[in-house]
C-alpha cells in the first residue's frame, strides 16, 4: 500500500522545516541535507502499515536493511516519543513533526471558511 498524499505532504513539510532551521543556524551542508532526508523519511514506517502502529521503529528497520546509518535511523525510530536527554537533532525532529502537525490542524479548521 502506498503512502497517502497527506502523509507525503506532512513529511515534505517536516523536511523543509528541518532544512530551513539547519541553514538559518549555519549547520554544514552534510548535516543540513541529512536532516532534510530524515524529515522526508521519518514516516516511512507507515508504508504497508496503515494504522501507523510503531511506525518509527518499523521505518528505522526498513532503512537499516538498506544500509542507512544507526544515528539516522535512531532519529526516525524515536521521533514522537519521550527520550530522556535527547540529542539536539532529536529535539529538532520532534519540534518539526509537531509544528507540521499543528499547521495542518489549523489549516483544516480554517479551510472551511475559505
Amino acid at each position: 500500500q502506498n503512502l497517502p498524499e497527506y502523509r507525503i505532504e506532512h513529511s515534505k513539510g517536516v523536511a523543509n522545516f528541518l532544512y530551513s532551521f539547519a541553514r538559518i543556524n549555519y549547520f554544514d551542508n552534510f548535516r543540513s541535507q541529512s536532516l532534510y532526508l530524515v524529515g522526508l523519511l521519518h514516516d516511512i514506517g507507515y508504508y504497508e502499515n496503515p494504522t501507523g502502529e510503531d511506525h518509527g521503529r518499523k521505518g528505522a528497520e526498513l532503512l537499516e536493511v538498506a544500509g542507512i546509518s544507526k544515528d539516522f535511523c535512531d532519529l526516525i525510530r524515536y521521533h514522537g516519543k519521550y527520550i530522556k536527554d535527547p540529542s539536539r537533532d532529536q529535539e529538532l525532529m520532534w519540534l518539526a513533526d509537531q509544528w507540521k502537525r499543528r499547521v495542518y490542524w489549523i489549516y483544516e479548521k480554517i479551510s472551511k471558511y475559505l
